[in-house]
């Protein structure tokens, strides 16, 4: 654990203007301290209340409240972002939900802070959950952040600070149905046109287009091509097995094998590195084989530069390049709202920096601008469906198996059936019935094992 979180002992003290025993709990979000008063000093009864108080302390983050107390909701809201704060950690970083959790409590603070927490109800979380339609909120958002905000009243029962009648009232609230509601409605992911992944790979960085090669060829998840890393590659047999060393649902202790077929080796080998340790795909292994290459630039040190490059993409700088490529290569037809050539005499000139096109911008100007860019950029989180797009359409993901493939290889769970198939798909070649079948399999759009 960092040291930033481990936790002080508070002593065992005598509170001299009474003659009892007190102990002192640091504050957290509210920055306040908290006295509490443990009997009379140097008692064996005022002793055990110690022990009992820090160990309640150390397990939870505070101490249980006596059950006459009414705790307010800003006081638990408090206490939970303590444990929000450990327990919402992945590699020693906060995670995406702390975020997400704040942004759920934001309306819920405002609105019944000082409330007690056992007077908020089902009608109180209802008027919360309208303030997140009057923020024009997609209605599975605010379904998922009324969760949310349960979950503080959930945790809450589970520490003793409200009756659990509280939470059992939350849970009778239903969540918001399509079509039943006046509420904005989130469009669903779609795949990227086949034209605009083409476009877009010629205007962004070698590696970039290595990755989105290689995501349309998995069907891994943006996270996993980004902490992709030669020693978690098993290069063994017809087919490489890929185990990140982190993903998405390692906390529900599942095990994640991405299988790289032959056409997916032909992508990924070039970029493997000899360190296996190292990242596959790295900014900085880029950045220093472009200044290698470029005469002006030859002797400054990355070290030297503004920002030094990563020693790897994350998933926010592979989007970002993904969305300055989509800007590139489908630029708005008004010369106004593209970035204009400054004449610097002597017959040379440069192209305006973002500071100086935002500068001249007018609102409505950006307005469309933005509208513009919106309807044509594309996210890395979409290449996961044409993967699995074109699984289904080849009749590989679906509701019924294949007709060649035994139901007992066939899992319900649609995350199994897209990760077990190409392992049963290279082990069954002998089981191929009928040369239709055959000729299918070796046109196979995911694992492309020619056989």
């Amino acid at each position: 654990m960092p040291d930033k979180l481990k936790k002080r002992i508070p002593t065992y003290r005598l509170h001299k203007a009474s003659g009892r025993a007190v102990v002192t709990l640091p504050g957290s979000v509210l920055k306040r301290g908290r006295d509490v008063f443990l009997g009379c000093y140097g008692t064996p009864e005022s002793r055990q209340r110690y022990a009992q108080v820090i160990a309640e302390w150390t397990a939870t983050g505070d101490v249980r409240p006596a059950p006459t107390s009414d705790i307010t909701v800003i006081e638990l809201v408090d206490r939970y972002w303590v444990h929000v704060r450990s327990y919402y950690v992945k590699d020693s970083r906060p995670t995406s939900e702390q975020d997400l959790i704040k942004q759920a409590l934001a309306p819920l603070l405002k609105l019944y802070g000082l409330t007690p927490a056992r007077e908020f109800g089902p009608l109180a979380l209802k008027t919360v959950r309208q303030t997140m339609v009057g923020k024009q909120w997609c209605r599975n958002y605010i379904n998922r952040q009324c969760s949310r905000v349960r979950m503080v009243f959930g945790w809450a029962v589970e520490n003793e600070l409200v009756p659990s009648a509280v939470f059992h009232g939350l849970q009778a609230v239903k969540g918001l149905r399509k079509g039943r509601s006046e509420v904005l409605e989130s469009e669903p992911v779609r795949p990227v046109a086949a034209a605009d992944i083409a476009a877009v790979q010629q205007l962004v960085p070698a590696a970039v287009c290595a990755m989105i090669q290689l995501q349309l060829r998995t069907g891994a998840r943006p996270g996993e091509i980004c902490i992709m890393r030669t020693a978690d590659i098993e290069t063994t047999g017809k087919v490489w097995l890929y185990r990140p060393h982190s993903h998405k649902t390692e906390h529900h202790e599942h095990e994640r094998i991405i299988h790289i077929g032959p056409r997916a080796q032909t992508i990924l080998r070039p970029w493997l590195q000899a360190n296996l340790s190292a990242y596959v795909f790295s900014p900085a292994d880029e950045a220093a084989a472009k200044m290698k290459g470029d005469c002006s630039r030859r002797g400054l040190a990355l070290e030297d530069r503004k920002r030094s490059p990563q020693d790897r993409y994350s998933v926010a700088s592979y989007r970002r390049a993904i969305a300055r490529a989509c800007d590139r290569a489908f630029p708005h037809p008004d010369p106004v709202l593209r970035p204009a050539l400054i004449d610097l005499g002597e017959g040379k000139s440069r192209v305006e920096t973002r500071a100086e096109f935002n500068a001249r911008m007018t609102d409505k100007q950006s307005d469309a601008l933005k509208k513009w860019q919106s309807a044509r950029r594309w996210h890395p989180h979409q290449l996961r469906h044409n993967a699995a797009t074109a699984l289904r359409k080849a009749g590989t993901v679906g509701n019924s198996p294949p007709n060649w493939m035994p139901r007992a290889q066939y899992s319900n769970d649609r995350a199994n059936r897209f990760r077990l198939f190409p392992s049963y798909h290279v082990c069954g070649a002998s089981i191929l019935r009928t040369e239709e079948e055959r000729q299918w399999r070796e046109a196979c759009p995911y694992c492309n094992v020619q056989f």
